[in-house]
C-alpha cells in the first residue's frame, strides 16, 4: 500500500516515476472550471446498488476517511 501511495505523490509521471509515457487514464485528469459546476454545499450525492451489500461496511469505512 505504501509503495502505491507514493507512486501517486507525482501524478505527472507515469506510475509515478517515468516521463514522457501516457498513462491509461490521463484524458480523465481534466477538470471543468466553474463554481456553478460545483456540488451545491460540497455533497456528493450516491446510490449504492443493492448488489453490493455485503461489500456495504468496507465501502462505508472508505467514504469516512
Amino acid at each position: 500500500q505504501e509503495e502505491a501511495r507514493l507512486a501517486m505523490q507525482n501524478p505527472d509521471l507515469y506510475d509515478g516515476e517515468m516521463a514522457g509515457i501516457d498513462g491509461p487514464f490521463d484524458a480523465e485528469r481534466n477538470a471543468i472550471d466553474g463554481n456553478h459546476y460545483r456540488w451545491k454545499k460540497a455533497r456528493v450525492h450516491y446510490v449504492i446498488d443493492s448488489s453490493l451489500s455485503n461489500e456495504q461496511n468496507v465501502i462505508n469505512h472508505g467514504l469516512k476517511k
